[in-house]
């Protein structure tokens, strides 16, 4: 009985100390020969959103600018290459952000290339948490 409490004593601090502290691994988006990290926590980081009333990255927020950061990326290294000319077309055709993005504030109706690539600060711009 007693070793039956010490492991589960054992694994209740450990698992508490895993919640708390949330080691964050590594993961990749990619697309074509290009590729960006970002931080992906086993609990989503809930502690730290927790006792910051929710002023912490989660998984989404951190996988979303590594998605933004790919897609810059993609721009900034466009040669005529057809596939990631037609990714970039479709993720701001395909995305609400985007679009409203591109055709409202720079008021640019026609989506193409070159116009993404000259607007890709702007386009693709990190989110932060205040």
């Amino acid at each position: 009985m007693k070793n039956a409490l010490k492991i589960f004593g054992i694994i209740l601090v450990s698992g508490i100390l895993i919640f708390v502290f949330d080691p964050a691994f590594n993961r990749t988006e990619k697309f074509a020969d290009f590729s960006t990290e970002y931080e992906w926590r086993i609990f989503n980081n809930a502690y730290c959103n927790w006792k910051t009333h929710g002023h912490c990255a989660d998984n989404n927020l951190n996988k979303l600018n590594a998605e933004r950061k790919l897609w810059k990326t993609l721009a900034e290294n466009y040669n005529g290459e057809k596939t990631i000319k037609e990714k970039l077309e479709n993720v701001v055709l395909s995305h609400y952000q985007f679009h409203m993005t591109y055709t409202e504030h720079l008021k640019i109706m026609e989506i193409n290339i070159d116009s993404i690539i000259k607007h890709k600060d702007d386009l693709f711009e990190q989110l932060f948490i205040d």
